[in-house]
């Protein structure tokens, strides 16, 4: 293998290297994309969750008053 036959294969593999590069710079901007996308309903996700566990204690809450008021009796 002569100088120009290493120059040509280090030449290809840069190209190479360059281009992996550049596909996973596309991929790493898609997937945040997608993670933003999701991330971003987290709040209202979250203030959802936060309504049906206070309807639940309500709920939780007038079944205990019930069962107090039944061992009065």
């Amino acid at each position: 293998m002569n100088i120009d036959d290493r120059i040509e294969a280090l030449t290809q593999t840069v190209k190479l290297l360059a281009q992996m590069h550049l596909d996973n710079e596309k991929k790493a901007t898609a997937n945040e994309a997608k993670w933003n996308e999701r991330f971003g309903k987290m709040p209202d996700i979250v203030e959802r969750l936060d309504k049906i566990i206070q309807i639940h204690e309500a709920r939780h809450d007038g079944h205990d008053d019930r069962l107090d008021n039944l061992d009065r009796r």
